[in-house]
């Protein structure tokens, strides 16, 4: 098969993995309806922010963002005598990957009482795409207790 092919079909299979787990972890109550017009939303204000990006696709921009943030260890705790430690436990699946990556940006922005769902996420994700913002600083402490525990990785 050549390899043209081969990035083709992995690109379509990151795209509907991005999508499916966005829409999956945005739903409320089981109402697709409010998660599809939510993504919408999110899609119209990124296409009419014309001042950041000449390329103005969503998808090559969502995946971008979440390789910047990305979640490669989960931490597990466990409790020895009365001290808690925090085990990191690393994410081989893909697919587990970018689904707890999600899920850790979905959370900080339903924690952050402001604008919009949509506003949250288009000015979130500027910042993440220019290094910065808070989902950065949460996954760089993340990062940090890992490198204190490497001990304990299995």
């Amino acid at each position: 098969m050549p390899s043209h092919l081969i990035k083709k079909k992995l690109f379509n299979k990151l795209n509907f993995l991005l999508l499916n787990k966005l829409n999956f972890l945005l739903l409320k109550s089981g109402k697709n309806n409010v998660t599809r017009k939510i993504i919408l939303l999110i899609i119209k204000n990124f296409k009419n922010n014309k001042n950041h990006f000449e390329n103005r696709a969503f998808l090559i921009f969502f995946e971008k963002i979440l390789n910047n943030i990305l979640y490669r260890f989960i931490l597990k705790k466990r409790m020895k005598g009365k001290n808690r430690q925090d085990i990191p436990v690393p994410i081989y699946k893909d697919e587990i990957l970018y689904s707890y990556t999600i899920r850790n940006l979905l959370v900080f922005l339903k924690k952050n009482k402001g604008s919009s769902l949509d506003g949250l996420f288009i000015t979130e994700s500027m910042n993440i795409f220019n290094n910065s913002g808070q989902v950065k600083r949460n996954m760089l402490a993340t990062n940090k207790l890992v490198i204190l525990n490497r001990k304990l990785i299995k």
